[in-house]
């Protein structure tokens, strides 16, 4: 890990760090595939500051726990995080991977999309596939229960994925 990470993980990570440039919502509609750009530390090792991601369009009533929901908050800002579990008909329950605690209950309407592709440095890692969804169901069942190391091991997570997933562009 190079010092300007270590350096920025040590500041307070905020729930809404990863989030995107300014785009607007009709690019989502009609089922095309959103390319966009992140900015902030709260996916990583899973995303870093200005990896391209692309969001599949959708509903969050497609999202399974361990996907990675695209969204908006309240305040305008546009997050990708992980759907932690379904907290009634209209609300999820999100976190992000180097977060200990969750974010504002978001809406179903609020959510745009799923985060299906991620390119960083020249390499992509699809989130599609049954390795993926096994590294997802585990990093929110840590998300779930307060044990130590709980960011290390979510983190670690991460890396086994680019590790196992990851191709070359």
């Amino acid at each position: 890990m190079t010092t300007d990470v270590r350096k920025k993980l040590r500041k307070p990570i905020q729930p809404t760090s990863v989030g995107v440039e300014a785009f607007s919502t009709e690019d989502l509609s009609g089922g095309k595939l959103l390319c966009v750009k992140s900015r902030g530390w709260s996916m990583y090792p899973l995303i870093h500051h200005g990896d391209t991601l692309f969001i599949q369009p959708g509903i969050a009533d497609e999202l399974g726990k361990g996907d990675i929901a695209f969204f908006r908050l309240p305040t305008g800002s546009f997050v990708a995080h992980r759907l932690v579990r379904k907290e009634d008909a209209n609300s999820l329950l999100m976190n992000g991977d180097s977060s200990r605690d969750f974010d504002e209950t978001v809406l179903n309407e609020q959510v745009f999309g799923k985060l299906i592709r991620i390119e960083h440095n020249g390499k992509a890692l699809s989130l599609e596939g049954r390795l993926n969804n096994l590294i997802g169901w585990f990093i929110i069942q840590l998300a779930q229960h307060r044990i130590p190391f709980q960011i290390t091991l979510k983190q670690n997570l991460a890396r086994i994925q680019w590790l196992f997933g990851r191709k070359r562009i």
